[in-house]
C-alpha cells in the first residue's frame, strides 16, 4: 500500500508546475497585460476629462421650477386620465374601475385625504412616469414614459390627481 502513494508528491509538483506554465503562456500573459493597459488608459482619460465648475454641478442639482400647464394641456390631461387611468382607478379615483376587481393588490384610492397628504407632487410625477415599480409599488401600475419629456402635461396630470381629493 505504501508503494501506491510513492509518486503522489511528484505528481502534485508536476501538476502545480503545469498549472503555472498555463498561466504564463504567451497568450494569457499578453491578454492580461492588454486588459491592464485598457484599464490604465481609461483611468488616464477620466482623470484628464474636463470637469464642470462646482457652480454648474450645484445648479444642476437644484430642482427645476414646475411648469404651469396651459388650458389645452389641462384638457389633454383630463382626457389622458380618462383613457389611461380610469380602467383601474375609476372616474372619481376611488380604485374601483372596471379592471380593479381582477387586480391584486387593488388600485389605490386616489381620493383619500390621508394618501393625498402623504405624497408630494414630485412623488406623483415619479409614479406617473415610471409606474408602480419606480416607487416600490405594484408592477401592475404601468409606466407612462412618454410623459417624461412633457413636464407641463405631467404637471396637469398631477393636478387631475390632486383634484380627486375628497372634500
Amino acid at each position: 500500500m505504501h508503494k501506491r502513494f510513492k509518486f503522489a508528491p511528484t505528481l502534485a509538483i508536476l501538476a502545480a508546475a503545469a498549472a503555472m506554465a498555463c498561466n504564463r503562456a504567451p497568450g494569457v500573459v499578453a491578454e492580461k497585460e492588454a486588459a491592464a493597459e485598457r484599464v490604465d488608459a481609461a483611468s488616464r482619460r477620466a482623470a484628464a476629462a474636463p470637469r464642470p465648475p462646482a457652480a454648474t454641478v450645484a445648479a444642476a442639482a437644484v430642482p427645476q421650477p414646475t411648469p404651469t400647464p396651459s388650458a389645452a394641456e389641462r384638457s389633454d390631461a383630463k382626457a389622458m386620465f380618462a383613457q389611461r387611468c380610469t380602467l383601474c382607478h375609476g372616474l372619481a379615483g376611488h380604485g374601483n374601475g372596471p379592471a380593479s376587481a381582477s387586480l391584486s393588490p387593488r388600485p389605490r384610492d386616489l381620493s383619500l385625504p390621508s394618501w393625498q397628504d402623504s405624497v408630494s407632487d414630485a412623488h406623483i410625477r415619479k409614479i406617473l412616469v415610471g409606474g408602480g415599480p419606480a416607487v416600490g409599488k405594484s408592477l401592475m401600475m404601468p409606466a407612462n414614459a412618454d410623459l417624461a419629456d412633457k413636464p407641463a402635461l405631467l404637471q396637469a396630470l398631477v393636478e387631475v390627481v390632486r383634484n380627486l381629493r375628497k372634500k
